[in-house]
């Protein structure tokens, strides 16, 4: 009797477990680097592949050589296959007013007043050129199932 409830415990977690890939469309390496007109590489930039065929988005983060990995589902694995529109953004916090020691102690209990909140998390100044944050910014890559899916993109300023 309890081996028989046993394998009942064991079969009701396995069916119930997944690792989580149902309904995954296969990904591929996609990778590129992304400069401004006449090669300096642009670090930081957030890569955005906005699918155009139903494929799930894909996106990545240039590092200081301006290189960027795309990530679907796990880290860095790649992109659906298909056509995207690619969007570029790379922008620096807006500086926010320093809070004085009075400010501060208006709002009470030590938190930051009104004041000092006014810059913080409100966007920022954008690095580059505004189109290349738009879906019709000119930008499109096609992932493909074999091959090398490199995508350099040369940006004007």
């Amino acid at each position: 009797m309890r081996t028989g409830i046993l394998l009942i415990a064991a079969a009701t977690c396995l069916c119930g477990c997944s690792d989580g890939t149902e309904g995954r469309k296969p990904v591929y390496a996609a990778s590129g680097k992304v400069t401004l007109s006449g090669g300096a590489p642009i670090s930081g930039a957030t890569i955005s592949f906005a699918p155009l065929d139903g494929q799930p988005v894909a996106i990545g983060k240039t590092d200081d050589a301006g290189v960027y990995k795309l990530t679907t589902y796990d880290w860095q694995d790649g992109a659906a296959a298909g056509k995207f529109n690619v969007l570029i953004t790379k922008t620096i916090a807006a500086p926010g007013p320093a809070a004085s020691s009075h400010d501060a102690k208006q709002a009470g209990s030590g938190a930051p007043s009104h004041d000092a909140k006014k810059g913080a998390g409100g966007g920022g100044e954008s690095m580059l050129n505004p189109k290349y944050s738009k879906s019709d910014g000119g930008l499109q890559a096609e992932v493909k199932t074999s091959g090398t899916n490199e995508f350099n993109f040369d940006l004007d300023p």
